[in-house]
């Protein structure tokens, strides 16, 4: 007869290798997730500006999804940046985001209405 010493030994041995299966499996999991996000990109969206000032031109309440008429981009003069690229929250420009060249898209804008020069955020310009 198969002692109950031999038997414990047996029952724990295979709980361990049971425990040691399902964490293996648990890492492979999590590395393949953490893989599908790293691989995410991120999209990139066209807003155009519809406020006056540059303290306007870094709230996202003051961009849309469409160009307005009245203040068409590209214009000669140019005093304001008018057509942005940044990455959709709910209906309006990310500005915390990074830009495609890995600056905040806030200081961009900032930047570009500074320098009155495009760049990977600002696309172009307008009057006020």
């Amino acid at each position: 007869m198969i002692s109950k010493k031999i038997i414990k030994r047996s029952l724990v041995g295979v709980g361990s290798a049971l425990t040691l299966t399902v964490a293996i499996s648990f890492a492979v999991n999590a590395m393949e997730n953490a893989h599908e996000i790293k691989n995410k990109q991120v999209e990139y969206e066209d807003w155009y500006f519809t406020g006056t000032t540059p303290e306007q031109a870094l709230d996202p309440n003051y961009y849309s999804s469409s160009p307005l008429p009245s203040k068409p981009c590209g214009t000669v003069v140019k005093e304001i940046s008018c057509h942005i690229v940044a990455p959709d929250s709910s209906g309006y420009p990310q500005m915390s985001a990074n830009s495609a060249a890995g600056n905040p898209i806030n200081s961009e804008i900032s930047s570009a209405n500074s320098s009155l020069t495009p760049n990977s955020t600002v696309q172009s310009f307008r009057q006020k």
